[in-house]
């Protein structure tokens, strides 16, 4: 998950078992990767499988804060009759301290009705084994921001957040 601070550009690579970021930087024109920050510290417990990537970060415009936000997904096996299901939360993430916080229930799901054909394809790409929801791309909208998200293997999804509503997640 990238994010900018101070002019430079980081990665956030991992969240468990350790939490590492690097930093990038350009030489010559060539990418330069060179571990920035880790830590063996466990994250709080998410009761909805490990945290993996997702969205870059973004601050909120005129924040009197430095936090950095974005949405993580993980997945657990055998839930709700699906071989794995997938979730997706906030996080937030204080680049100067390296705080690193996430809302700690799955935000909502899709109640979007699917036509037969999305279906149809679901079934024969997944066979009916995955629940997936899984967060993509982020970018200030209005008084928000949209998410962007692959759902299921077949469809993608835009969604709008208001940034009181992020901020009061915490």
């Amino acid at each position: 998950m990238p994010y900018y601070y101070r002019g430079a550009l980081f990665l956030i690579t991992d969240y468990c078992p350790n939490f590492r970021i690097i930093k990038i930087s350009d030489s010559s024109g060539r990418l330069v990767l060179k571990d920035y920050y880790s830590s063996r510290d466990s994250l709080p417990s998410w009761n909805y499988g490990e945290i993996r990537g997702g969205t870059p970060l973004l601050s909120r415009p005129k924040a009197q804060n430095a936090y950095l936000y974005g949405f993580v997904h993980s997945h657990l096996e055998n839930y709700k009759g699906y071989a794995r299901y997938y979730f997706y939360t906030v996080i937030r993430f204080h680049p100067h301290t390296k705080q690193l916080e996430y809302y700690p229930k799955p935000l909502g799901e899709s109640d979007a009705e699917i036509d037969n054909e999305l279906i149809d394809l679901w079934k024969q790409s997944t066979g009916g084994q995955m629940k997936v929801v899984f967060p993509i791309g982020i970018t200030h909208h209005a008084d928000g921001v949209l998410v962007s998200f692959g759902i299921d293997d077949i469809r993608s999804e835009l969604r709008f957040f208001k940034w009181d509503y992020l901020t009061s997640l915490f």
